[in-house]
């Protein structure tokens, strides 16, 4: 009987074990972080630039960065919102937050798996994006 309950043990624990793998979840991580002080996005470099109100946000793809300015003076919090995926699922998703203040930079520092793309909106006085950007390489 204790030889029996084994084997049915194990066939349930290989059989679960195999449904996932087979069958991943779609679950991404959520990243936030908050932005320290820069001078804004390097013209030299690949860089995409979103606009919305109270906020501009900019991806430099060579260096994974995250530059966002806050544009209005009202006391809001200016955000990029970004979604990785990877063979077209997410993987991961979150914000680069700047409490700075008007008119001031800042970045954030983020690594994306090689062969992923992002999708990235710039949120300023509502708390959502309503601007986004097309897929792009990561």
């Amino acid at each position: 009987m204790h030889a029996r309950r084994s084997i049915l043990l194990s066939l349930a624990v290989a059989s679960g074990a195999a449904l996932a793998v087979l069958a991943p979840g779609t679950a991404s991580a959520s990243d936030s972080n908050t932005a320290v002080a820069s001078s804004g996005p390097s013209r030299s470099h690949w860089v995409y630039c979103l606009s919305d109100t109270g906020v501009e946000a900019c991806y430099e793809r060579d260096r994974d960065l995250w530059f966002v300015r806050d544009t209005s003076a009202n006391g809001h919090a200016a955000y990029a919102e970004w979604d990785n995926y990877y063979n077209g699922k997410p993987i991961r998703y979150g914000t680069c937050t700047n409490r700075l203040g008007a008119g001031h930079w800042g970045v954030c520092d983020k690594s994306y798996r090689a062969g992923s793309t992002i999708k990235f909106g710039a949120t300023g006085i509502d708390s959502d994006a309503r601007v986004w950007s097309p897929e792009l390489y990561a």
